[in-house]
């Protein structure tokens, strides 16, 4: 199979999701980037030495991460995939999931190397605590251990990527995240950006009669329908007008009503052009809509108009920060690894 080679930039953008110190639920050691794994439902994925599988050759600034640390991630992927009950054979999972695989590395990669160049120190104590609530996520040394042996990885493998990951981590909490706090001036910003989510919509509550006649010319009764609505302006007066129309034309019409429809700018619809161009409530406007075999004359009351409402900002502030607090660390640590993925030469030559 031809080489493909990919230079620059990484084929899919980068975002991230922080892990937790003690966090109980199992999740990715440190995810960036899409998940791109295609996985399927039914058998538990099943222990391979991945022998028909070559992972990518991976540079950053021409230099290359290693062959074991590429496919000790591929491995403990398909652990994780392994405790997470998905399916497939860990080459299928391999071969479908390596691009997002790949944004793992060389994100980790990148915030590792800022934390180098910055000094950052980090706690070995800390690192510890890190790895030890790691294991108990996943299972438990024990457990692990026995899918560990199936996949001929050990603990101190799993330590070393968790080492990496960690300093990643350390500094995108202690620099990225302190330099970009959470403020209000971001809050608000996020509220103007989508203050469509904060709005409640016009709405127009209508009444409306259609009568229906076999299709011809125009008679009395169309004419007796045409001059209604400028007597109209209540559904009393609709109903005045239903039975006026009845004892004068009762063999010669029939007639649909319906009451209280709430109409919207979203409800879309043949007749909301017509509902929206009555100027005031109270005021009842005639319409009227010709098939092939007769002629629908419509008379609409516009009875309630509810004007739009926009929630005050001071309202959903604290609903945004709460909103916001899960989403913050992704968005800054995600576009820090993209201004350092552009400032560096990437090259990922898939086989």
């Amino acid at each position: 199979m031809r080489n493909r080679l990919f230079s620059e930039k990484l084929v899919l953008p980068l975002t991230i999701i922080m892990l937790t110190i003690g966090a109980t639920n199992p999740s990715p050691v440190f995810a960036f980037g899409k998940n791109t794994a295609s996985q399927t439902s039914g058998e538990t994925i099943k222990s391979t030495v991945l022998e028909n599988f070559t992972p990518p050759d991976i540079f950053i600034d021409n230099a290359q991460i290693s062959k074991e640390i590429i496919m000790s991630n591929i491995k403990f992927s398909c652990v994780q995939s392994r405790i997470f009950h998905t399916g497939g054979s860990c080459d299928d999972f391999a071969s479908k999931s390596i691009k997002g695989i790949v944004n793992v590395i060389v994100g980790r990669e990148l915030l590792a190397r800022e934390a180098r160049r910055t000094a950052l120190t980090v706690d070995e104590n800390d690192f510890d605590n890190y790895f030890s609530n790691r294991i108990n996520a996943l299972g438990g040394s024990e457990a692990l251990g026995n899918i560990f042996a199936e996949f001929n990885i050990d603990f101190d493998q799993y330590r070393a990527i968790s080492k990496h990951a960690f300093i990643a981590r350390e500094y995108s909490e202690k620099v990225l995240l302190k330099d970009s706090p959470l403020t209000e001036k971001v809050i608000r910003s996020y509220y103007d950006k989508n203050i469509s989510d904060y709005t409640k919509v016009e709405e127009r509550i209508v009444d409306f009669v259609m009568f229906y006649l076999p299709a011809g010319p125009d008679s009395d009764v169309v004419s007796f329908i045409k001059d209604a609505p400028s007597e109209i302006h209540s559904r009393d007066d609709l109903t005045s007008f239903i039975v006026k129309l009845k004892l004068r034309h009762l063999r010669k019409t029939r007639k649909q009503t319906a009451f209280d429809i709430v109409y919207r700018p979203d409800r879309g619809g043949k007749f909301w052009d017509v509902v929206k161009g009555i100027e005031r409530a109270g005021q009842a406007v005639y319409y009227e809509n010709e098939t092939r075999d007769r002629k629908e004359h419509f008379i609409f009351l516009l009875s309630e108009v509810i004007p739009e409402e926009i929630t005050p900002y001071e309202n959903e502030r604290d609903k945004i920060r709460k909103k916001l607090n899960t989403e913050w660390p992704s968005k800054v640590i995600g576009e820090k690894v993209n201004l350092l993925r552009d400032r560096s030469d990437i090259k990922i030559i898939y086989h």
